[in-house]
């Protein structure tokens, strides 16, 4: 079964490379949008801020930095601050495994990578398959989440990249 979502997400990250040459990424109707797991919850982020995605290499502290931030990591040559959105959203603490992943993104700052328990595929979605955050939920968080979308049984919370990729400098220094 691994193999078959490996395979399948190789097919969607080859269609979303393709797509993101030719600058197609979204129109005003829809979103590509990659989808990952993150404390037992699917969520997704727009591809257009996604520069690749790899397995998990070794991350190098960095002291006094805030608790989100997991340290840097040597990306063939590119020095590159790694999040961990789990802490950064107050989820349960990440788990280490073998489906872990990088997300590498470019944020308004610079790269920023972020750790996922696994990827799961790229979604096309449409308009009418977005909607803002329950007002209750939007009014208590602290704005990570964008939209929820739904495509078929499955609901997809939607970052806002802007805000869960910022480094807040001096927040919460350890």
């Amino acid at each position: 079964m691994e193999a078959l979502v490996d395979n399948n997400l190789e097919k969607s990250l080859e269609k979303w490379e393709q797509v993101g040459e030719r600058g197609l990424i979204k129109t005003e109707d829809s979103l590509k949008a990659l989808t990952f797991w993150l404390a037992h919850e699917e969520y997704a982020i727009d591809i257009s801020v996604i520069e690749e995605i790899t397995r998990p290499i070794v991350v190098t502290t960095v002291p006094r930095v805030p608790a989100y931030i997991k340290g840097i990591v040597n990306l063939r040559g590119r020095v590159i601050p790694v999040l961990n959105v789990h802490v950064r959203m107050g989820l349960s603490a990440f788990v280490p495994g073998n489906k872990n992943r990088f997300i590498i993104c470019r944020s308004e700052q610079s790269e920023v990578g972020i750790i996922a328990d696994k990827v799961t595929d790229v979604v096309c979605l449409e308009k009418h398959q977005l909607e803002p955050p329950p007002a209750k939920i939007a009014a208590s968080g602290s704005g990570f989440i964008k939209n929820i979308g739904r495509v078929k049984e499955r609901i997809l919370i939607i970052l806002d990249t802007d805000k869960v990729l910022r480094v807040d400098h001096g927040e919460g220094e350890t």
